[in-house]
């Protein structure tokens, strides 16, 4: 301020002493000051306007940083609101994503509840069904069993009851035969009237005999029939048996298709954006074990599917939440040295190193930062062309977070080797 003051009194000074001047120069000056005199007041008025021009130029310095500090304060404080904003307005979106992912997630179960609960339900009426219909075919057959012996048993008693009646006539004939021999006509007469009678007991004993044997037949067509009937309903069980088996062989073979097919049309850093694909193969996944009513133990050998099912299925369930299964599947797919079908050494490694990084997050998660370290470092030695940038990474978070300063270190030093030689 004091400055500015004192710019201004010179330049006053200086018009009012340029004022005679320039009166002088038109003729109209009566001032008596001689040359000398004018000159020094020249000169005088020079260094004044110097001197003034000088402190102009610094007072107009001064308000030029003075505006440019106050501008990067503005701009640094504009900032640092915008930064504010920003995380807040971050925060609350991944609050707002997290709790519509836990509506969602409790929504899935809840359906995935309903669904099991129905599936359960089902099953138990088709195996009850099922016993029923064991149990009463058993029951028909004992039953048939039962009256084919009954039968059996009355026809042998019948025939043995009428053997005897015949011995026993035979019998009497014989002894009346034998109390009229050497008689008269009469005598004869009476022989051919027993003998006719005879033959007329006998006729009609063989006449009975028939039409039960024909009845016995009848009987014996009936329960054959019957028979056939529940052999019939055996072979229709049998047939039910087998397309059972086939749809069950269909679904799983749709099942390793389709694990094949998002193993090899999606890379590690894009499974996070297949999550509604996850979550369908997982939901299908299951609903399969829960109809072939497979224990969760069947989960531990892949229960019976290839390793590229367990693969896909891992990475479903860690980003399902469910880290107990991620590690039952995961564990099976990094341990498996064979390589499938259509698959080279190189593929199979890549699998391995995929799911051992998988594994590795789930440790890290739970705090375990050394198996981590340990999973992730596996996952490092598999690596393929290019080298595993994403991995180190992790493993450097992981190495600090468990205080081995000199290992992240290292993986943070090996990151910048393998980002530097892709920028060369």
């Amino acid at each position: 301020m004091f400055r500015t003051n004192r710019s201004a009194l010179l330049l006053l000074t200086w018009a009012v002493l340029s004022v005679p001047l320039l009166l002088g120069q038109q003729g109209t000056v009566t001032d008596t000051r001689s040359a000398e005199e004018r000159l020094r007041a020249v000169e005088t008025e020079q260094q004044y306007m110097r001197q003034a021009l000088k402190d102009s130029q610094e007072t107009t310095r001064f308000l030029i940083t003075g505006f440019a500090a106050l501008m990067v304060l503005i701009q640094v404080i504009s900032s640092v609101m915008q930064a504010r904003r920003e995380d807040r307005a971050y925060a609350n979106q991944a609050r707002r994503e997290d709790e519509l992912g836990q509506r969602h997630v409790k929504r899935e179960n809840e359906l995935e509840t309903l669904r099991q609960q129905r599936e359960k339900e089902l099953e138990t009426l088709r195996r009850q069904q099922e016993d029923e219909l064991e149990t009463l075919r058993r029951q028909r057959e004992d039953e048939l069993d039962a009256r084919r012996s009954n039968r059996e048993h009355e026809l042998f008693t019948f025939w043995t009851e009428r053997e005897k009646q015949l011995d026993l006539r035979r019998m009497e004939r014989e002894d009346r035969l034998d109390a009229m021999t050497g008689s008269s006509v009469q005598g004869v007469k009476n022989v051919l009237d027993v003998v006719s009678k005879t033959f007329e007991e006998r006729r009609k004993a063989e006449e009975e005999g028939r039409k039960a044997a024909e009845s016995f037949n009848d009987r014996i067509k009936e329960l054959t029939g019957t028979i056939n009937t529940l052999n019939t309903k055996i072979r229709d069980l049998e047939g039910f048996a087998v397309g059972v088996r086939c749809t069950v062989e269909n679904e799983r073979h749709a099942l390793e298709q389709r694990a094949l097919s998002i193993t090899k049309s999606t890379p590690r850093h894009l499974f996070r954006q297949r999550g509604p694909a996850l979550a369908e193969f997982a939901h299908e996944y299951d609903s399969f074990l829960s109809k072939q009513g497979l224990p969760e133990t069947a989960t531990e050998d892949g229960a019976g599917f290839t390793v590229y099912v367990s693969y896909i299925r891992g990475i479903a369930a860690h980003y399902g939440n469910d880290p107990k299964l991620a590690t039952t599947q995961l564990t099976r797919v990094s341990g498996d040295m064979k390589e499938q079908p259509g698959e080279d050494a190189a593929q199979r490694d890549k699998r391995r190193a995929v799911a051992y990084y998988y594994l590795g997050i789930t440790e890290s998660n739970f705090a375990n930062y050394d198996k981590a370290i340990e999973a992730f470092q596996r996952a490092i030695d598999l690596e393929t062309s290019p080298k595993d940038v994403l991995s180190r990474l992790v493993a450097a978070e992981a190495a600090a977070l468990a205080n081995r300063v000199i290992d992240a270190g290292n993986y943070l030093q090996q990151v910048d080797e393998i980002l530097k030689e892709l920028r060369d």
